[in-house]
């Protein structure tokens, strides 16, 4: 089970930390209680070491002297995967292209990887969902409170798990996570070196055009006075990475991780108004249009291309943490496992006053924000369904 010990972390959202190093933990010698209160609900960046010793991706696609690609080959079907070519900028990402999978790991063994420009780099590679009986790794009890593949578990969408592998020199230039979700990363293979900068840091890097650079260096960072961290994650280490701090990746050795986005109740609202900013960019960059029929309908078209999620999507989501923690609540004697973890009460109330917390936020931002009756009715209810379940806490 995933428990909390009480409703003192019941609050909006804690100030960004400013560490100047990131902790390193055991698994053995961290409780969930503990990492839910000190990291994800202080939004601090964590190292926890000894992970996926009993994963299966651990114990059969390395071998003694490397990465096991016979294996690899024998086990993964040799369908297209997604590969981005790390010599190549397009935009603020890397070129993308596929191949099967097969030839790109002929590429990775048998060739010199730097050789003739290539520098590929398999990423965000939805390996379980395609592949959904083959277990070849379990979610931390850590990260199982994970609302965004909760609400996609399922579907047809894709979801936020993924498996990156890449030669040495491979990287992932500067960002910051999808959603201003959490991270995690998992190191089965190979040695990482993470540039992490601190929340509203970036700032200081932004050129007259207002865009941040492609990629940084720990001389830009120094020369513009940014706080940061620099780390080297080394197989069985897993990074978390909070809301907000964008990062910087290099395979310092070839290298095989398991990446997870997520979100819940403590970074909810850091998603919101990630949401609710990306909004007002799109309104601002089509205002010229105002008056064309279904003006608002257009703006959230935008907003779901340009960032992933509108306004639609994100009630959608919470509509199905409210419903299944109600649930949850309801069904005391049998509990209903995420992510293998049954769920504990404190936990459960902490998501639902999450939960109503974004709801109220988004109640205080009506005059900026132009919903249509149907999404205000479904905030309304939602809002009403949490506080008549809250009585039922307190009763």
């Amino acid at each position: 089970m995933i428990e909390i010990s009480g409703i003192e972390t019941f609050c909006e959202c804690k100030a960004h930390s400013s560490p100047v190093q990131i902790d390193k933990i055991n698994c053995n010698d961290l409780t969930y209680d503990v990492f839910h209160q000190k990291y994800m609900h202080q939004n601090v960046p964590l190292v926890i070491e000894s992970v996926p010793q009993k994963w299966k991706s651990m114990q059969t696609w390395i071998k003694s002297d490397g990465i096991d690609f016979d294996h690899l080959r024998e086990t993964l079907p040799n369908h297209k995967v997604p590969i981005a070519d790390c010599s190549k900028q397009h935009l603020n990402s890397h070129e993308k292209f596929e191949m099967n999978l097969h030839d790109f790991l002929d590429y990775w063994s048998t060739a010199e990887p730097n050789c003739d420009n290539k520098l590929w780099y398999l990423k965000d590679w939805h390996l379980r969902k395609g592949q959904p009986s083959y277990d070849f790794y379990n979610i931390p009890q850590y990260f199982a409170s994970d609302w965004l593949n909760e609400y996609l578990h399922g579907s047809e969408q894709d979801d936020y798990k993924f498996v990156y592998m890449g030669p040495k020199g491979t990287w992932t230039p500067f960002h910051v996570d999808v959603f201003q979700s959490f991270s995690w990363s998992t190191n089965i293979f190979g040695i990482k070196k993470w540039i992490l900068v601190h929340p509203n840091e970036e700032r200081k890097l932004l050129d007259n055009l207002n865009n941040l650079p492609f990629a940084i260096t720990e001389e830009m960072l120094q020369k513009t006075g940014c706080a940061y961290i620099c780390l080297l994650q080394k197989a069985g280490d897993t990074i978390f990475v909070p809301s907000g701090w964008y990062h910087q990746v290099h395979n310092i050795e070839d290298t095989i991780s398991i990446n997870h986005n997520f979100f819940n109740g403590c970074n909810v609202l850091h998603v919101w108004s990630a949401l609710q900013e990306n909004y007002q960019k799109v309104v601002i960059e089509i205002s010229d249009c105002r008056d064309m029929d279904n003006f608002e309908g257009h703006c959230q078209i935008m907003l779901k291309a340009l960032h992933g999620m509108n306004f639609e999507d994100f009630f959608d989501l919470l509509k199905v943490i409210v419903d299944n923690r109600i649930q949850r609540h309801r069904r005391t004697g049998d509990q209903l496992p995420i992510n293998e973890f049954a769920i504990g009460e404190n936990l459960c109330l902490f998501d639902l006053k999450s939960c109503l917390s974004v709801l109220d936020k988004v109640e205080r931002s009506h005059k900026e924000l132009n919903f249509g009756v149907e999404i205000w009715d479904a905030c309304n209810q939602l809002s009403s369904a949490i506080n008549e379940e809250l009585k039922n806490y307190i009763d």
